[in-house]
């Protein structure tokens, strides 16, 4: 907890609630960089509610949807590649 990984290697996918894995780790971690850390503090690899919170609050700082969803968009601003 609180180390912060590489990213997963592959195309990023889709994430959403209830998704698992080094995807939902690394999105946990860029959230958590950004200042969008999930209330419970877990950087588990679990996409739960409070992941989706977090994730709807970074979209709403940058005027996106907030879906919650980890999409393209919202993997472009978490990695500072926005298009």
């Amino acid at each position: 907890m609180g180390q912060y990984h590489d990213e997963p290697s592959g195309d990023h996918p889709r994430l959403e609630e209830f998704d698992r894995g080094q995807w939902v780790q690394y999105a946990q971690e860029r959230l958590k960089l950004h200042g969008y850390e999930p209330q419970d503090h877990k950087i588990d690899g679990y996409f739960g509610p409070m992941t989706k919170e977090a994730a709807r609050d970074f979209q709403g700082h940058w005027g996106k949807s907030t879906t919650g969803v980890i999409d393209d968009e919202t993997w472009a601003l978490l990695e500072g590649t926005e298009v």
